[in-house]
């Protein structure tokens, strides 16, 4: 059975001057001249490009699609952590004896960010703690904003 090169391996194989060439006397078909062999230079580099740029590509996209989700245990975490950040940053100010506003809206907004569900019991316990003492410090700090308007 004989395997004839597509045409676009034969165009190439005669840019290159290897059409013509006799086989070896030993009646094997591969020698380093043979189309097999890959181009050298840069019309192999040109072709190869599609290639690596395709798994290239195919591999970042996949390394994407992997980072985007996020874990919901870590998003609670993190959620939890800049709650607390607030909170520290309220106390700070508590003792200065000034609370702006922007500081006011930044715990609602952190209060009513959404939270995810997780799966670790003891997590959820200490998020709902924070989420509680976040809620507290807003109702108080309420009458001190009527008061001062």
């Amino acid at each position: 059975m004989r395997v004839d090169a597509p045409p676009a391996l034969a165009s190439l194989a005669r840019l290159n001057g290897l059409s013509g060439r006799a086989a070896p006397a030993d009646g094997k078909t591969f020698s380093p001249q043979t189309p097999a062999m890959p181009a050298q230079g840069p019309q192999a580099a040109q072709s190869a490009m599609p290639a690596l740029a395709t798994s290239s590509m195919a591999g970042l996209l996949a390394l994407q699609s992997e980072m985007q989700r996020p874990d919901p245990r870590q998003t609670a975490i993190t959620r939890g952590r800049r709650q607390l950040d607030l909170l520290e940053g309220l106390k700070l100010a508590l003792l200065e004896g000034e609370v702006k506003p922007a500081q006011r809206d930044q715990l609602r907004a952190a209060l009513e960010d959404a939270r995810p569900e997780v799966d670790d019991a003891g997590l959820a316990d200490v998020l709902d703690q924070i989420d509680l003492r976040l809620a507290v410090e807003l109702a108080k700090l309420e009458p001190r904003a009527n008061r001062g308007s």
